[in-house]
C-alpha cells in the first residue's frame, strides 16, 4: 500500500512539476512526442527555480498518454504548433507560469475540494515519500532541488 501511494504521489509531482514549468518549456524541453515509448522531460538548469541542475524525469505511462492525446488532439484546436509549447491559450499563445499555476489551484479547488498551489503540491509529494521513507531525506532533498539538507527538513 505504502509503495502505490509513494508511486502514485510522484507520479503526481512529476506531473505538477511538468505543468508547474510548461510555462518555461521551450518546445526542445519536451520535443516532438513520439507516438510511443518513453517520453523524457528536460529543463535545462537556467530554467528551473535554483538555476543549478537540470530537471530531468520520466513521465509515467499514463501522463505521457495523456500528453499524447493532448498535443495530437488539443493543442491544433488552438491554432498552436502542435510541436511547440505545451500549454497554450485559445488564440495559440504561450500561456504564463502565473495563469498555470492559478488554474492548477482552482482545478484542485473544484475537482478534489482542496486549495493547494502547485508549490505547496511538490510539498505534500514530498511528506507522502517521507512518511513511506523517513530516513530517505536525501532523494526527497534531490527531488526538491535543495542544495542543502537543511532546507529539506524545515
Amino acid at each position: 500500500m505504502a509503495d502505490a501511494r509513494r508511486a502514485r504521489a510522484f507520479a503526481l509531482y512529476d506531473a505538477a512539476v511538468a505543468a508547474a514549468s510548461a510555462a518555461n518549456c521551450v518546445p526542445g524541453n519536451l520535443p516532438a512526442i513520439p507516438p510511443k515509448g518513453r517520453l523524457i522531460l528536460h529543463i535545462p538548469a537556467e530554467e528551473t527555480k535554483t538555476r543549478k541542475k537540470d530537471y530531468v524525469a520520466e513521465l509515467p505511462v499514463d501522463v505521457a498518454t495523456q500528453l499524447r492525446w493532448y498535443r495530437a488532439n488539443v493543442i491544433p484546436l488552438l491554432a498552436a504548433d502542435p510541436n511547440g509549447f505545451l500549454f497554450v491559450s485559445k488564440g495559440g499563445g504561450r500561456k504564463t507560469q502565473e495563469t498555470i499555476s492559478q488554474q492548477i489551484t482552482e482545478a484542485l479547488a473544484d475537482h478534489v475540494g482542496v486549495h493547494m498551489t502547485p508549490h505547496q503540491f511538490r510539498h505534500f509529494a514530498a511528506i507522502l515519500y517521507l512518511e513511506a521513507h523517513p530516513e530517505d531525506f536525501e532523494t526527497v532533498r534531490n527531488l526538491l532541488g535543495h542544495g542543502w539538507s537543511r532546507t529539506t527538513s524545515i
